[in-house]
């Protein structure tokens, strides 16, 4: 799991949300909920979950589209979960999540 936080505090994204001084935004569980919902869109293939992802990333709102990453920010994030779920035998090798 700290592979996947320290991925998440690596991003441009996370330096983002630390601007917006949200504490919420930036609480542990928070960033694993919103990664993990990001990478359940993009592994699922569903083309509605990746929509609601797009619709995030697209908003009006900046500070609403900083809570989720870009496909090229969050490939590294998704790669640490790819991995803990592996470790963790939840999982068998995956590919790269398609972009949305």
């Amino acid at each position: 799991m700290r592979a996947v936080m320290d991925a998440i505090r690596a991003s441009p994204r996370h330096a983002l949300l630390q601007q917006l001084h949200d504490p919420y935004l930036l609480r542990p569980w928070e960033l694993w909920a919103r990664a993990y919902a990001q990478y359940i869109a993009w592994r699922s293939g569903s083309n509605i979950l990746k929509g609601q992802v797009d619709q995030i990333l697209t908003h009006g709102r900046a500070t609403t589209q900083v809570r989720q990453w870009p496909y090229d920010e969050f490939v590294p994030i998704a790669e640490a979960i790819d991995r803990l779920l592996m470790r963790r035998r939840w999982a068998a090798r995956q590919r790269p999540p398609t972009k949305p």
